[in-house]
């Protein structure tokens, strides 16, 4: 990519955010972007606004850590399912029922591959934080398995799709269940550590770093604290912020140093040690008569928040906080979203204006001149 045409997309990045932050459509954000060029990866992360309303915050730099929310859908629980599933801890075709005695109703019939694609008829969600604060934290993951459990199908497994938090907050108790760890500990030790990602995506715990360093996402509802570093999720907070819906925060660095191994895994390229190229492209690989494969988004055509330029081979998926990611595996090229436009108010129209164009104008350039990767 020729420099004055980074330049020429710098400062049309600046004009769309500075409008984006005049209209409080959130308080900061980071931009990022990768594509190739001969054969080797870059990288290229833009940062805008600060961490909290009015200049409270600081200024957003590299170091910002954003609440990725539902971004922890694929990036955590749907790669922890496909490495247990590798090492034959897990089936796709397994029901619910297999690891959950206490399941009596049609739900135990679900199968991890329906969680995985939300087909599984759960709804999309439910304010269980109200029930579980009645619980000791210790009961809470039990408490919260009872409750989903107990809902009525929208449809009948396997028949229809809804984007469902339920099945994915199921799906990280199991994982909790097999692996005997808690999903933050089995997902940095087996998937982030050995990409080298563990400082720039994980769960926040009281130690971690300073709260200067975090986007602010507002206020907890029944204990008043700034939400900064803190879940902004009320189930995944009341759960203690770990979560297989919701939980995981991150750099715009990380988030793309995660899409770049993926990348070159899928493609052959790259190896990681918990799981292989093949079930990697099997979880990516888009399932029939529905737009998600396991765990991630496609375009929808027409009317993606992706804009019109990414590819039929793109996964990507979005985050209430603002956040949100797309890989095009077939050109090679990966945008990162991250804001805390839930800071500002809960109306999504802002930002859903603002995803299509800023993909649109980001994809213009990275299509110019590209190159293909180079295969081993």
């Amino acid at each position: 990519m020729e420099k004055r045409s980074k330049r020429n997309l710098l400062e049309e990045l600046t004009k769309i955010i500075s409008e984006s932050l005049k209209n409080n459509v959130f308080s900061g954000c980071s931009i990022g972007y990768l594509n190739f060029e001969k054969g080797k990866a870059y990288q290229h992360t833009h940062h805008f606004g600060c961490t909290d309303r009015h200049e409270e915050g600081r200024r957003v730099d590299k170091a910002t850590i954003y609440d990725l929310a539902s971004l922890t859908k694929p990036l955590v629980t749907a790669l922890s399912v496909m490495t247990l599933v590798e090492k034959g801890k897990l089936r796709l075709e397994d029901e619910l029922g297999k690891y959950f005695n206490e399941i009596r109703s049609e739900i135990g019939m679900i199968r991890l591959s329906m969680l995985l694609s939300h087909s599984s008829g759960l709804p999309a969600h439910k304010p269980y934080y109200k029930v579980l604060a009645e619980c000791q934290q210790s009961d809470r993951n039990e408490a919260i398995v009872r409750l989903i459990c107990s809902e009525n199908l929208v449809f009948q497994p396997g028949s229809n799709t809804l984007y469902s938090d339920l099945g994915f907050i199921l799906l990280g108790c199991l994982l909790e269940k097999i692996t005997k760890k808690s999903l933050a500990d089995f997902w940095q030790e087996e998937i982030a550590q050995p990409m080298g990602l563990q400082k720039k995506l994980f769960f926040p715990g009281p130690g971690d770093l300073g709260s200067e360093v975090y986007a602010v996402t507002g206020v907890c509802n029944w204990s008043g604290k700034r939400l900064c570093g803190i879940v902004h999720d009320d189930n995944c907070r009341m759960l203690g912020g770990v979560a297989g819906h919701a939980g995981l925060f991150g750099t715009a660095s990380g988030v793309l140093s995660l899409l770049e191994n993926l990348l070159l895994q899928y493609r052959g390229i790259k190896k990681h040690p918990a799981y292989g190229a093949d079930i990697l492209r099997e979880f990516l690989t888009k399932r029939s008569g529905s737009t998600w494969t396991y765990g991630f988004d496609t375009p929808s055509l027409g009317t993606s928040s992706s804009g019109r330029l990414f590819s039929a081979t793109t996964v990507g998926h979005l985050g209430f906080t603002g956040t949100s990611f797309w890989l095009d595996i077939a050109k090679g090229l990966a945008i990162v979203l991250l804001t805390n436009r839930v800071l500002m108010g809960d109306d999504p129209a802002p930002i859903r204006r603002l995803r299509p164009l800023l993909h649109d104008t980001i994809m213009k350039y990275l299509t110019k001149d590209e190159d293909p990767i180079e295969q081993n």
